[in-house]
């Protein structure tokens, strides 16, 4: 099912009276539709319908048989698995008579009014989704934001909200249609303030430095435990930085593996590098027939939408004036790397694409939030790797785990 794409000319086109980059569920859309080209017939009718679908479509090849014999019984079948629902649907008759424009008149209007709805219907058959059961025939669930994704030829997905004018007339005997498309950009927002509450997961990373057993018995060894505070929901456009916090607590004790004499000793850890990454998994259903089920593809988009060097850092880890210290000890307070960098995830950013073997890096990206609908489900998975120096000792620690990424607030505007 091939992306729909806007379709305007002089035969009939749409405008919106407030052309903005985003509109958000409960907003009146207003405009009107025109047409420029001299047209006299009879039996006229404008009408626009104003419609939101959420459908995916992948191509599927089967093998049966003994695919590497030349066998008349080793078959080879491609089809095409697609599901639609639509989320809803109404129309406008904005005229019905005679159509008179002759050569070089101004164009002709008829204006037009619709309201986003707030919820969006479920599908009318089936009863296996990524939605909760409440989301069966005849129930409501949010409207989702719209959403494209296109995996070479193999995948496509989309939530579109499209509004379709046509006309039609008789002149002369014959029939005239024509017909214009106007994609909207719907982001739904979650409420009226920023995000405040990342809903931070705590990681702990124990690291044991027993460096007499590779040098003289004389030197000290330290065990220590990092502790890494990390988000569990994102808001797009949210002007709070993100918070990031790491702290390092030794481990003293008899079978800490720790010097005694080091108990006393105040010690230094250094940041010397971050890397977070948000990935994006886009999971779909689709089925064309009563008795295919459902079928299931996952594409992983990997999108570093976060990679700073913190403060003046260096890619070169052993540039130590480059290095930010972090907090060490047994009653401290994490440091929060990410509001000391400002960290942010914007509605669009850079990320890199997966292409065959190679990779595309550089690619401005829409970000989307998180999404749960009947045949399309899209969430996030965050990366985060950090690089640390503890009593002369390098070493890396990181983890992956699940994220939400949230729409933006209410009193952002200015979304491309």
């Amino acid at each position: 099912m091939p992306r729909r794409k806007n379709q305007s000319s002089a035969s009939l086109g749409i405008r919106l009276d407030n052309p903005c980059h985003h509109f958000t569920p409960g907003d009146d859309v207003t405009g009107h539709v025109y047409r420029r080209d001299h047209a006299v017939g009879t039996n006229a009718h404008v009408t626009i319908m104003f419609t939101g679908e959420v459908w995916n479509e992948e191509d599927r090849t089967e093998h049966r048989g003994n695919i590497h014999s030349n066998n008349a019984w080793g078959i080879t079948r491609t089809g095409i698995h697609r599901s639609v629902n639509t989320l809803f649907q109404t129309a406008q008759t904005l005229y019905s008579g005679s159509v008179y424009m002759p050569a070089g008149r101004r164009e002709q209007k008829w204006p037009f009014a619709f309201t986003i709805p707030t919820r969006a219907n479920g599908p009318l058959t089936g009863r296996r989704g990524f939605t909760a059961p409440t989301a069966l025939k005849g129930q409501k669930q949010p409207l989702p934001p719209s959403y494209v994704l296109a995996v070479g030829d193999s995948v496509e997905a989309a939530v579109e909200y499209v509004l379709d004018a046509k006309v039609t007339f008789e002149s002369n005997g014959k029939s005239y249609r024509h017909q214009a498309l106007l994609l909207l950009n719907i982001v739904p927002y979650l409420a009226r303030l920023p995000l405040t509450d990342h809903k931070l997961k705590t990681w702990y990373f124990e690291r044991t430095r027993m460096t007499r057993l590779v040098r003289p018995n004389k030197l000290p060894s330290l065990a220590c435990k990092v502790e890494v505070q990390a988000p569990g929901v994102i808001q797009l456009e949210n002007h709070h930085p993100i918070p990031f916090r790491v702290c390092v607590v030794p481990v003293m004790g008899p079978d800490s593996g720790s010097s005694t004499q080091l108990g006393s000793v105040p010690q230094r850890a250094k940041l010397t590098r971050i890397r977070i990454s948000v990935y994006s998994v886009t999971s779909i259903k689709v089925s064309d027939r009563d008795d295919s089920g459902t079928l299931a593809a996952t594409v992983i988009i990997d999108l570093p939408v976060i990679e700073h060097m913190v403060g003046k850092f260096s890619s070169d880890t052993s540039d130590k004036s480059s290095a930010i210290e972090i907090p060490c000890g047994q009653d401290v307070v994490a440091m929060d790397i990410g509001t000391l960098i400002g960290l942010k995830i914007g509605h669009r950013a850079k990320g890199e694409y997966p292409a065959g073997p190679e990779r595309q890096g550089g690619v401005l990206a829409t970000v989307y939030p998180t999404i749960a609908t009947w045949y399309l489900a899209l969430k996030h998975k965050l990366a985060w790797e950090i690089a640390l120096e503890i009593c002369g000792e390098k070493f890396d620690i990181g983890a992956t785990d699940d994220v939400v990424i949230l729409p933006p607030p209410r009193l952002q505007q200015g979304l491309s």
